[in-house]
């Protein structure tokens, strides 16, 4: 301390201050880190979460429409109603397809173990979808030969099932999303608190450090 007293005063004031802003850049450098990771888990809640959620309901809207398409295609004699149907059923196709391709894109945007199994559920319902085009075409032929009651057989046996399937498929996969989404949010829960905290912390130690600065450099 003596050394320090033999200092002239704006000597002492200098390192006095330079370390005051030594401890707010670290306080700075030590917030912005935890923010960044605060930013990262925002942007994959609202990358995999919001958008994942609205692919979903794209999907399982257009595999309603679809499924009610195909029983009114059974039951309707006209055949330009038919065509209609038919037509329905190809966009609402189309849709789904899309729906997928999209859920897709975001479950390769990490590597995350709730990304893989995003990623091997889409593939399930991908397989099961093509079931159901295969089945849906088989009905459309039928109609379009005029063998109502073929038509109307496969629709109960087998584009029921595999419907009820792909379904269900898309609901287990609207829970999984649900769960990363529920995850990163808690996570980015966390990392705010944890940067308030320590951004608290921090301050309150440079606090004391001018303090015990200004009793040493006086």
């Amino acid at each position: 301390m003596g050394a320090l007293h033999n200092l002239r005063i704006g000597t002492r004031l200098g390192l006095g201050f330079g370390s005051i802003l030594l401890a707010v850049a670290v306080l700075v450098a030590v917030v912005l880190v935890q923010l960044s990771g605060m930013a990262h888990r925002v942007n994959v809640l609202a990358d995999v979460g919001v958008k994942a959620l609205v692919d979903l309901n794209k999907i399982t809207t257009s595999l309603a429409e679809r499924g009610i398409a195909a029983r009114h295609l059974v039951l309707e004699p006209d055949p330009a109603r038919q065509a209609q149907y038919l037509d329905q059923i190809k966009r609402a196709s189309a849709s789904v397809e899309a729906g997928l391709k999209d859920m897709a894109e975001v479950g390769s945007r990490g590597s995350s173990s709730n990304n893989a199994q995003m990623r091997q559920m889409v593939v399930g319902i991908r397989e099961t979808e093509q079931k159901y085009l295969t089945v849906v075409a088989a009905i459309g032929e039928a109609v379009n030969a005029g063998r109502k009651a073929e038509a109307a057989e496969k629709l109960l046996r087998d584009c029921k099932t595999v419907y009820e399937q792909i379904f269900a498929q898309a609901m287990a996969l609207e829970r999984e999303v649900e769960k990363a989404t529920n995850e990163h949010g808690e996570r980015a829960d966390g990392a705010y608190n944890q940067a308030r905290l320590t951004a608290v912390a921090m301050a309150a130690s440079i606090i004391a450090l001018g303090g015990v600065l200004a009793w040493v450099l006086t």
